[in-house]
């Protein structure tokens, strides 16, 4: 079995929400227009400018409302990285279990790896492959972000959930089950600090992706061939120290 590979096509995506989430935390706010407050002249009957200390007040609302609103469209952004990079470390996943000495194993099956988790998929394509962390990056990922954001997995304070703490008095749960203040429903999703910890865990784990010996190839396009010559070619390459060289020649391929 051959699978078609659609690395561009998966790693657009997040490349795509990443540049999307720099440019909203990167850009200016929009300026208020102190001009446009107005307040009702009951001698005239006309809309006039607002005196200053109205005009103030509805500038401070204006600017708050303004930066939840820019809150809340980066973390919905940062929500949707998550969502495309898991993704995109299935895919890949599945292409590099070519290269993996589960693959030439009896019984192994690609259409049974097609309906594993992220985590099974990733273990068998790294089954030969020493990654560091990145694993652990992933499933931390996942249980602080992709499981509570996409799945409703852990009920995170910010996400609605209430509790009645006394009859008829409820009030919106923390992710331990305790209540906290009503002022929670203003939070966005995602705090800067946690975007923060997502980006930088997405440049480690692709780092560590990209020591795959055969990631020349993965990332070049090149389809992933299951059949069990291939793979023991692939992984007596490996063996030998020559995978680098075969991972080119797959990719310069890809251009005759």
């Amino acid at each position: 079995m051959e699978v078609v590979n659609q690395f561009f096509r998966y790693r657009g995506m997040v490349n795509y929400f990443i540049a999307q989430l720099r440019g909203l935390r990167g850009a200016p706010m929009p300026e208020v227009d102190r001009s446009t407050f107005t307040v009702h002249d009951f001698e005239s009957g006309k809309q006039v400018p607002a005196p200053d200390f109205i005009a103030d007040t509805m500038s401070y609302f204006s600017e708050f409302q303004n930066e939840q609103q820019r809150a809340g469209e980066i973390a919905h952004v940062a929500t949707a990285l998550v969502a495309s990079y898991f993704a995109y470390i299935e895919h890949v996943s599945v292409l590099l279990a070519a290269y993996s000495s589960a693959a030439s194993e009896d019984g192994f099956a690609v259409s049974e790896l097609l309906r594993e988790s992220w985590a099974v998929k990733f273990d068998v394509a790294f089954a030969d492959v020493s990654i560091g962390s990145a694993k652990s990056d992933l499933s931390l990922m996942a249980s602080r972000f992709r499981n509570p954001l996409l799945h409703g997995g852990a009920g995170r304070a910010a996400d609605g959930m209430y509790v009645e703490v006394l009859p008829d008095v409820v009030a919106l749960a923390t992710e331990d089950g305790s209540p906290t203040d009503q002022f929670m429903l203003w939070k966005p999703s995602l705090t800067a600090e946690e975007i923060d910890w997502i980006l930088s865990r997405i440049a480690r784990i692709d780092a560590a992706l990209e020591s795959h010996p055969y990631w020349v190839a993965v990332s070049a396009g090149a389809p992933s061939n299951f059949s069990r010559d291939r793979v023991r070619k692939a992984l007596s390459a490996q063996r030998s120290g020559n995978a680098g060289q075969l991972a080119r020649a797959m990719a310069e391929a890809l251009d005759d």
